[in-house]
C-alpha cells in the first residue's frame, strides 16, 4: 500500500458501470470514492424534466432479470429488487412498414415458444429456419452466462476444452476458434455434426443462411439499433445474447425512469460507507513506476479552479477508454494507446423526447410500447444505408416508444411521454455552428413528428413540448469519445473475448464501462462493474490502516433566508460555497436539494441563473412559485438547510465591445441581468443602457424597485405591462432604440418571445453576433 492511499478504489465515473462496481466493493467494506464530472449520478441512465414531465434519456426496456440472468443475482445482492419497481412491458415490439407498398405490420411477443407460434403462422416455410434462430439465440445467451460465472482461474483451465463445453460462443467468435475447434476429435465426438460447416460470425450473414424471406429477416433485426447500425457487421454472439434476455426474460422498464436505479446506487455506496463527489471532473491519473495510485481532479464548470488529489490502491475508469489517454503520463500512456490501437467506436444515436397533452394510448389506441417504423426497406442489406456518414432522417427507421402502455411514472395518467430514437454518428453534428444545430435539430424532430403523424394521424396536434438529442448531446453530457454510448462497436473482431478485458495493461488500473466486456447497454455496463468488481475482490485485499481524506466539500451551502421579490416571486439567499468564489455576471447555477420534501413527478434540482453579483458574499436565486415538486420543496426548505450548488455555467455574459446595450427581457427572466447591471455599475459604464422589461401585471414585475435606482448615467428602464400596454414588438423596441446597429442585445425569456424578437432584428439587417440569448422557455 503507498503511504498515501486513503482508499481502496477511486471510481472516475458514475455511469451504470462505475456505480455498480463501487456499489459491490462498498458493501464488501471497501473504502470507494466516485468522481463524476455531471452534477447528477448515472450516466445515460438518468432522467431530466420538462414541464410536466419527465424524460427518459435513453432507457425503453431492460433485457431479461429470469432466473438465469447474472442481473438477477446483482439486483438480489445489491438490494434493488426491494428498492426499485420494475415494470414488464407488454411485448418484444411491433414492426410497421410506413412506405406507400408497406404491408408488414407484425407484433413480435417477448415469449419465444409464442413468437415461434405466431411466426411460424405467419411464414409456414420458414418454421425450420424459425426453431434454428431461437436456438442459436438461447444456446449462445446459456453459453455466455455459464461462461461468466466462471472464475478467472477456471477460465484458464478449461482453455483446451473450450469449444467444447461453451460450442456457441466459440463458434461464433472468429475463424481462428472454429479452425481449432474442427481440429479437436473430442469436438466431433461430443458436439456431432452441427457445427460442421461453421461459417457465421455476423447477424446478416448467419441470418441469410437459415431464412429466405427478407420480411421475417427484418421482424427478427429489427430492433438492431439497440446494439449497432448493420446486420453485417453485427457480431453474432452479442446479439444473440441480448436478444435471448428479452426473449426469454422479457423487457423491463424502471417506474419513474432509469434515474431511480442511478440514485439507489449512488446511496446504496453512501450508505455502506463510500463516498461520492459530484461536478467533479478528473484531470489525470497519478501514476508511480508504471502503476495507477490515485488521480488529480476540480470543479467540472471551471478550469481555473484549485486541483486537487487523491490517492487510492486501485483506479477503476467508467469513464471512455479513449479519453483515459489524456489523462495518463509517460510510459503508461504509451501502453494504453498500444493496447486500444485499431479499435473502432460503435455507432451513436439520436433521440427526440416528447411531452404530449394527452393520453395518446387511449386517445388513439396506439398497439404497441416500441413500433420500429420503416420505409419500404426490402431487404437486410438496405439497413447499411444506415451506415453512411450522412443520415436521411426522413426515411431512415426509427422506434417510437410509448411509455403510456406502461405506468411508468414519468407523468400524470392524463398525459404522455414518449421518444423517438434512431442510430446516428457524432460526425453529422460535430462541426456544425450553433445555429445550424439549432436548425438541424428543429429539422429533423419535425421530419420524425411528420412521419408519425403519418401513422397515428392527428397526433402531432398533441405534442405540447420536445427536446432533440444527438450524439453532440451525448458527448456533451457524457464526455463519451465519439458521442457514443455503445462504446467499441460489436464488429465481430472485437466480440465477446476480443473486447478490452476489465484490467488495463497499466497496473492497478481497471475498466468499467460500454468500452470493454459486453459492451454498450444498460446490460452491459451493469454486467462490467459486477466483473470489474468481481476482478479486483479476487486480486486486492482490503486495505488497512488507510489515511482519512481531507476532501474538503466545495458544493454544499446553507439557506440564509427567504424574501418575496414580486407577487408569488420569491429569492432565495445561501452561503456562498467555495466552488463559486469565481463566476461571470449572467452565469447559472444548478440547484440540488440534500433533502428535497416532495419529490413526486420531478428532479431535486433545477438550473437557476445567479442574481448576485461577484462581489457579494452570498448567492442569491429568484423563481416564480408553481405546484413542482422542486419548487414547493424550496418553499418548504428554513434557514439552515442544505443544498448542492454546481457550477458556475453558462455564456450568457456580457461582451466586450463599444457598442450599447439592450436588454430585451420577460418575466423571471430579469434574474441574470440584475448581477450584469451590477456589473456595469461596478465597472461605472458609459455606455447607453437600455432595460425592456415585460411582465403581464406591475405587482409581477420583479426586483422593480432595484431596477428603478440603478445608478448609471446612460440607464433607460422601460417597465412594460402588457396586460394593458400590449406585448414587446418591432415597433415598440424601434422607439426606445432608434438605431439598431448601435447596439448589442441581450435577451431572456420564452421561447416564442425570443424567436420573434430575434427575427425582427436580424431583418433590420444586424449580425447574429449583435444578438445573445438564454432561452428559459
Amino acid at each position: 500500500m503507498n503511504k498515501k492511499t486513503q482508499f481502496d478504489a477511486i471510481v472516475i465515473g458514475a455511469g451504470l458501470g462505475g456505480l455498480t462496481a463501487a456499489a459491490r466493493l462498498a458493501k464488501k467494506g471497501r473504502k470507494v470514492l466516485v468522481l463524476e464530472q455531471h452534477y447528477i449520478p448515472g450516466g445515460c441512465a438518468t432522467t431530466y424534466k420538462r414541464k410536466d414531465f419527465l424524460m427518459e434519456v435513453a432507457l425503453h426496456e431492460m433485457d431479461g432479470l429470469d432466473s438465469k440472468d447474472t442481473k438477477t443475482r446483482l439486483f438480489e445482492e445489491l438490494e434493488i429488487f426491494e428498492n426499485i419497481e420494475l415494470i414488464k412491458v407488454p411485448e418484444f415490439y411491433r414492426v410497421l412498414d410506413e412506405g406507400e407498398n408497406g404491408k408488414l405490420d407484425f407484433i413480435l411477443p417477448d415469449n419465444i415458444e409464442e413468437a415461434k407460434k405466431l411466426l411460424s403462422l405467419k411464414f409456414p416455410k420458414e418454421k425450420r429456419g424459425i426453431v434454428k434462430f431461437y436456438d442459436f439465440i438461447t444456446g449462445m445467451r446459456g453459453n455466455l452466462i455459464r461462461y461468466m460465472d466462471l472464475k478467472e482461474w477456471q477460465k484458464k483451465l478449461i482453455f483446451p476444452v473450450f469449444p467444447i463445453l461453451f460450442p456457441y460462443l466459440a463458434m461464433a467468435s472468429n475463424p481462428f476458434l472454429t479452425i481449432i475447434s474442427h481440429a479437436n476429435p473430442l469436438f466431433w465426438l461430443i458436439r456431432g455434426w452441427k457445427f460442421a460447416f461453421w461459417r457465421f460470425y455476423d447477424v446478416g450473414t448467419y441470418l441469410d443462411a437459415i431464412i429466405k424471406d427478407e420480411e421475417l429477416k427484418l421482424i427478427l433485426i429489427s430492433n438492431l439499433g439497440y446494439y449497432h447500425d448493420d446486420p453485417y457487421s453485427m457480431n453474432l454472439i452479442f446479439f444473440s445474447a441480448a436478444q435471448g434476455g428479452y426473449m426469454e426474460g422479457g423487457g423491463w422498464y424502471i417506474k419513474g425512469g432509469s434515474q431511480k436505479l442511478s440514485d439507489y446506487l449512488a446511496g446504496y455506496i453512501k450508505k455502506h460507507g463510500g463516498e461520492m463527489l459530484l461536478g467533479k471532473r478528473v484531470t489525470a491519473i497519478i501514476s508511480q513506476d508504471g502503476t495507477a495510485t490515485g488521480v488529480k481532479f476540480q470543479n467540472a464548470s471551471d478550469k481555473n479552479a484549485p486541483i486537487d488529489e487523491v490517492y487510492s490502491n486501485v483506479v477503476i475508469a467508467n469513464a471512455a477508454i479513449p479519453s483515459l489517454i489524456d489523462m495518463l503520463s509517460g510510459k503508461s500512456k504509451t501502453t494504453l494507446r498500444k493496447k486500444i490501437k485499431g479499435l473502432k467506436p460503435a455507432c451513436s444515436l439520436l433521440s427526440v423526447h416528447l411531452g404530449f397533452k394527452t393520453n395518446i394510448s387511449k386517445k388513439y389506441n396506439n398497439k404497441a410500447y416500441s413500433t420500429f417504423i420503416f420505409q419500404d426497406i426490402k431487404n437486410l442489406k438496405d439497413f447499411s444505408k444506415v451506415n453512411s456518414e450522412s443520415m436521411q432522417f426522413d426515411t431512415q427507421g426509427f422506434v417510437f416508444v410509448d411509455y403510456s402502455k406502461i405506468d411508468s411514472g414519468l407523468t400524470t395518467d392524463d398525459k404522455t411521454v414518449g421518444a423517438f430514437c434512431t442510430t446516428d454518428r457524432l460526425s453529422n453534428w460535430e462541426n456544425l455552428s450553433e445555429e445550424a444545430y439549432k436548425a438541424k435539430k428543429e429539422k429533423v424532430a419535425q421530419a420524425f413528428i411528420s412521419r408519425l403523424e403519418g401513422v397515428i394521424p392527428g397526433i402531432s396536434d398533441d405534442i405540447e413540448c420536445y427536446e432533440v438529442a444527438t450524439p453532440r448531446t451525448i458527448q456533451s453530457y457524457t464526455l463519451n469519445s465519439f458521442g457514443t454510448p455503445y462504446g467499441y462497436a460489436q464488429i465481430p473482431k472485437q466480440a465477446g473475448i476480443m473486447r478490452p478485458g476489465f484490467k488495463s495493461p497499466v497496473k492497478n488500473l481497471y475498466f468499467s464501462s460500454a468500452w470493454t466486456f459486453l459492451g454498450g447497454g444498460f446490460t452491459g455496463a451493469i454486467i462490467a462493474g459486477q466483473e470489474c468488481s468481481e476482478s479486483i475482490l479476487g486480486r486486492h485485499d482490503k486495505c488497512e490502516n488507510l489515511i482519512l481524506p481531507s476532501i474538503k466539500d466545495s458544493q454544499t451551502a446553507k439557506l440564509i433566508g427567504r424574501k418575496e421579490v414580486a407577487k408569488n416571486t420569491f429569492e432565495l439567499v445561501f452561503e456562498k460555497p467555495q466552488d463559486f468564489n469565481h463566476f461571470l455576471p449572467g452565469q447559472y447555477a444548478i440547484i440540488a436539494l440534500d433533502h428535497p420534501k416532495f419529490t413526486e413527478l420531478d428532479m431535486a434540482l433545477r438550473p437557476m441563473s445567479i442574481v448576485s453579483h461577484p462581489s457579494e458574499k452570498v448567492l442569491r436565486f429568484a423563481m416564480r412559485e408553481s405546484k413542482s415538486a422542486f419548487k414547493q420543496s424550496c418553499m418548504s426548505m428554513q434557514p439552515g438547510d442544505t443544498a448542492k450548488l454546481y457550477g458556475p455555467k453558462g455564456d450568457f455574459t456580457l461582451k466586450s465591445n463599444d457598442r450599447g446595450l439592450v436588454f430585451l427581457i420577460s418575466g423571471i427572466g430579469i434574474t441574470p441581468v440584475i448581477s450584469m447591471l451590477k456589473e456595469l455599475e461596478v465597472k461605472k459604464s458609459k455606455k447607453k443602457i437600455i432595460l425592456i422589461y415585460s411582465n403581464r401585471y406591475q405587482e409581477s414585475t420583479a426586483y422593480d424597485t432595484d431596477l428603478k435606482n440603478i445608478a448609471l448615467k446612460n440607464f433607460k428602464y422601460v417597465n412594460r405591462l402588457t396586460s394593458v400596454e400590449g406585448r414587446v414588438d418591432m415597433e415598440f423596441i424601434k422607439k426606445q432604440v432608434e438605431d439598431f446597429d448601435a447596439f448589442d442585445y441581450y435577451m431572456v425569456g420564452t421561447t416564442p418571445f425570443l424567436s420573434n424578437i430575434k427575427k425582427g432584428l436580424l431583418s433590420k439587417g444586424l449580425n447574429p453576433k449583435q444578438i445573445h440569448i438564454d432561452d428559459f422557455g
